[in-house]
């Protein structure tokens, strides 16, 4: 492979676990006390690829709820320990996931995890999975002040894994693997190329990535390889 990946970063919910449904079960089960209520198209298309914080900001803006700004905290705690209860039972992830990620790490091409979820959500998953200690760096919700769209995640995460690897980090020769178009926009602001996956919705939606592909049943380091040197000869 003639293209060198410096790092490859991955989204958590909806990229390598299959827990949108569990977050949104999660999210009417804090608020419908409050008086929101909402279908799983609604979730999907407004709060997905917010991080909780901004999801019940937005929640709060679409419904005449009953809480405020200063009660958001403990809804957040009330919803993570919803979370860590129903992934102690287990996680659902989406077929390829596991060798792909394994793939990468083989090569020895550093990864990071980079997620609106809370710190705690994103190990508990990930140790399901049993790929946590194959990532090199995590970038969560506590660690932003502004969830994605905003590329603070991603500039973080350059900056963290630059650290860790002690030194520098081109954007454009790493990679990031999203689901949403708000992570997608996320990457991007961050000069990362980005690869989406169709777990959460089709290629219509997902245009702005530098590539779509429907699933990670097959894939491997070598044919992501093939793929990025294929983005950039479309790209010049």
């Amino acid at each position: 492979m003639s293209i060198v990946i410096e790092s490859v970063f991955f989204d958590c919910d909806g990229v390598l676990v299959n827990t949108e449904p569990l977050h949104y079960r999660a999210f009417l089960k804090v608020v419908k006390p409050y008086g929101a209520l909402f279908d799983y198209k609604t979730y999907t298309d407004r709060y997905i690829g917010f991080d909780d914080r901004d999801a019940f900001r937005a929640i709060m803006f679409d419904y005449p709820v009953s809480f405020r700004e200063e009660d958001i905290p403990k809804l957040v705690e009330r919803k993570n320990a919803y979370i860590l209860e129903e992934a102690s039972l287990g996680v659902d992830t989406f077929n390829g996931v596991v060798p792909f990620v394994r793939s990468i790490h083989e090569a020895g091409v550093p990864l990071g995890l980079v997620s609106g979820s809370l710190r705690k959500e994103v190990e508990a998953f990930l140790s399901y999975l049993g790929i946590l200690e194959l990532f090199s760096i995590f970038i969560t919700a506590e660690d932003v002040s502004h969830s994605k769209p905003s590329p603070e995640s991603y500039q973080r995460a350059l900056k963290k894994m630059a650290e860790t690897l002690q030194r520098d980090l081109t954007p454009s020769r790493c990679i990031a693997f999203e689901d949403t178009p708000a992570g997608i926009e996320s990457a991007k602001g961050a000069g990362i190329r980005v690869v989406a996956v169709e777990h959460s919705f089709d290629k219509s939606y997902l245009n702005q990535a530098d590539l779509v592909i429907p699933s990670f049943e097959g894939m491997s380091f070598s044919i992501l390889g093939q793929l990025v040197e294929l983005i950039i000869g479309a790209q010049g």
